[in-house]
């Protein structure tokens, strides 16, 4: 029975049993900012941020404690390091996020299905810096909690409880990108307007962000990626964001067009546009990778466990007094 939950080798829970307890850990962590969120005290912008902020800091902090003592690896594993390369991972996260959002909204614009509404004067009585920068906040933290969580934390402990061997596995691998991508498109589905359609098509984009962290190792083209097309996609542009409105924005649009082309009142995350820009998006990551390491390929050592801790040293028997 012990062996069901337990794995002797490796001197913990077996992976199914770690991602379940991750679960937990989500649903606690969410308890204290779901009660600010829904407080009357500050401003929409306010509480949204602060929110999610203290959600995505419990999440980290939960997340050492399961790397430590439950995990017992390293935290660097769950794909958030330092070094330059990931700061310039980063960067090309974020242009090409902005890239692709720009790349839907310039499209629909050109073809007619958005029409930008005169805004002078919501501008000088609606619009506000400050909001604008809480927003920056807000999404940071959506993307650094989600990506931690459904991509560093889950695709990892995916890979290890797929992997049946002893060695690195790309099919263990890229197994866990693809259930970590089904996942993903199933947490969405409850969302305002959701459909099959936003789902699959939200399924692709986990696939997208899965990719840049199995071909790097890394969480800074997610991390990035995640954060600017949903800033530009809300905020600058003025779609809604997976079926949620985020009131003030750059950009005051009217939508129109075929619905599942657009996403109608889902967003862009909801149409066949955002299905093909999200695959122009899984090129584009291929061909940085490719640039920058010469080869684009699956990172199989995710699927290994980690490296057995060194026996501690033997102490010298204390030597006699007399």
């Amino acid at each position: 029975m012990k062996a069901i939950f337990w794995n002797a080798e490796e001197h913990r829970l077996r992976a199914g049993w770690r991602v379940v307890l991750f679960g937990v850990l989500l649903l606690v962590t969410a308890i204290p900012a779901g009660f600010i969120r829904e407080a009357d005290a500050g401003s929409l912008y306010t509480r949204l941020a602060t929110s999610q902020g203290l959600w995505m800091l419990l999440l980290l902090a939960a997340t050492a404690f399961l790397a430590r003592f439950v995990d017992r690896r390293p935290f660097s594993d769950y794909g958030l390091t330092r070094g330059p390369s990931w700061g310039l991972n980063l960067i090309f996260g974020l242009v090409l996020g902005a890239a692709m959002m720009g790349l839907v909204f310039g499209f629909e614009l050109a073809v007619g299905w958005i029409r930008i509404k005169p805004a002078a004067a919501r501008w000088a009585s609606e619009f506000h810096a400050v909001d604008l920068g809480l927003q920056v906040l807000l999404f940071a933290a959506v993307a650094v909690g989600e990506e931690l969580t459904d991509r560093g934390y889950l695709l990892k402990n995916l890979a290890e409880g797929f992997n049946r061997g002893t060695g690195p596995s790309a099919g263990a691998t890229l197994g866990a990108g693809l259930v970590g991508a089904l996942i993903f498109g199933l947490m969405h589905s409850g969302n305002e307007s959701a459909s099959v359609l936003t789902s699959l098509n939200i399924g692709v984009a986990g696939l997208f962000l899965g990719l840049g962290f199995l071909w790097t190792r890394s969480l800074a083209i997610p991390m990035g990626a995640h954060f600017s097309w949903n800033f530009f996609q809300g905020p600058i542009f003025g779609f809604p964001v997976s079926g949620e409105n985020v009131g003030q924005t750059v950009f005051d649009i009217a939508q129109g067009g075929p619905v599942v082309m657009t996403g109608g009142t889902f967003g862009p995350e909801g149409g066949l546009l955002s299905t093909v820009v999200t695959l122009l998006g899984i090129g584009a990551i291929a061909l940085w990778v490719r640039w920058r390491e010469g080869a684009v390929r699956l990172r199989p050592e995710i699927s290994c466990a980690p490296a057995s801790r060194p026996a501690a040293p033997v102490e010298p028997a204390p030597t006699s007094l007399i």
